[in-house]
C-alpha cells in the first residue's frame, strides 16, 4: 500500500507539471499587450476594497481604522510612522492608496484581504519612492501597480506558477518599459533549476522575444531583487554562480543600488 501511494504521488506531480508546462507554452504563444483599464483585479475597487478583520475587542484600532478611511489626507501620508492604525505605505506613483504593511497587521492580529506588503515588498516600494524623489526617472514618467496573487497577471511553466509582485510602467519619450518585479527572501526557496521565482525571465524570455518584434515602442522585462544577500546565495547556488551569471539570470540584489538597473532600457 506505501508503494502504491508514493506511485500515485509520483504521477499526480508529474502530471501537475507536465499541464504547468503545456499550458505554459500556450499562453506565452497567444499573449499580447493590452490597455490597462479599471475592470482589471488588481485595482482594488470601492466595493469592497481592503477587507480588515479586527478582533472585536480592539475597539481603539477599529475606530482609527474608521478615521483613516474617511480622512482622504491621513491616507495619503508618505509613510505610516504616525500613531494611526494600520501602519501603510504611500507612494505617489502607486496606482491605488494606501498600501498596507503585512507585519504590523499580523502583530495586531488583524487579518487583510488582499494581505498588506511583507518586508521585501515593502523595501522595494521605499528603494523605489527614494530614487524617485530623487531623480524623477530622469525625465519620464513611472507608475507601479501592486499585482494581485492568483487574480493577478500569472505565467506558468514546468517550475510552477509564478504570479510577480509588482507590474512597473516606465514612459520616455513615447516609450514604455514594462517590468514584472519580485522580491524575493530566496535562502530558504528551492534551488535555482526548481524556483518559478528566481527564474521568471527565463519563463518570460520567449515572450519578451515575440513581442519585441511586434511592437517597437514597447518592451518587457523581468528581475527578481533578492533580499538573501550575494554571497549566501552564492553558498546556496554554488560557487560557479558568479556576479555576470547573476546579472545574466536578472537576479538583484536589494543589497546592491539596483533600481537603475530596472528602469534603465
Amino acid at each position: 500500500r506505501r508503494i502504491r501511494d508514493a506511485a500515485f504521488a509520483l504521477l499526480r506531480k508529474y502530471a501537475d507539471k507536465f499541464y504547468a508546462a503545456r499550458k505554459g507554452e500556450w499562453e506565452l504563444r497567444h499573449i499580447r499587450y493590452g490597455q490597462l483599464d479599471a475592470d482589471n483585479p488588481n485595482f482594488l475597487g470601492d466595493d469592497p476594497n481592503y477587507v480588515l478583520r479586527i478582533p472585536r475587542k480592539e475597539e481603539k484600532l477599529i475606530e482609527e481604522v474608521r478615521n483613516l478611511a474617511a480622512n482622504e489626507k491621513m491616507r495619503q501620508w508618505m509613510w505610516g510612522t504616525d500613531s494611526h492604525f494600520p501602519p501603510r505605505i504611500h507612494f505617489c506613483r502607486h496606482l491605488y492608496q494606501p498600501l498596507l504593511l503585512e507585519e504590523a497587521l499580523r502583530g495586531k492580529g488583524v487579518r487583510a484581504s488582499p494581505p498588506g506588503l511583507n518586508k521585501g515588498e515593502a523595501q522595494f516600494v521605499h528603494d523605489l519612492s527614494k530614487y524617485w524623489k530623487r531623480t524623477q526617472a530622469d525625465g519620464g514618467e513611472i507608475f507601479l501597480l501592486r499585482n494581485q496573487s492568483q487574480i493577478g497577471l500569472g505565467f506558468h511553466s514546468e517550475f510552477g506558477g509564478v504570479y510577480p509582485d509588482f507590474i512597473l510602467w516606465v514612459k520616455r519619450e513615447g516609450k514604455q518599459r514594462i517590468v514584472f518585479v519580485e522580491p524575493h527572501g530566496m535562502v530558504f526557496a528551492d534551488a535555482h533549476d526548481q524556483d518559478p521565482k528566481a527564474r521568471l525571465y527565463e519563463t518570460l524570455k520567449p515572450a519578451i522575444c515575440k513581442l519585441a518584434e511586434e511592437r517597437q515602442d514597447v518592451e518587457m522585462d523581468a528581475f527578481v531583487v533578492s533580499r538573501t544577500s550575494r554571497e549566501q546565495l552564492r553558498r546556496k547556488y554554488g560557487k560557479n554562480w558568479t556576479d555576470k551569471k547573476f546579472a545574466e539570470c536578472h537576479i538583484l540584489f536589494a543589497e546592491d543600488d539596483y533600481i537603475p538597473r530596472i528602469l534603465a532600457e
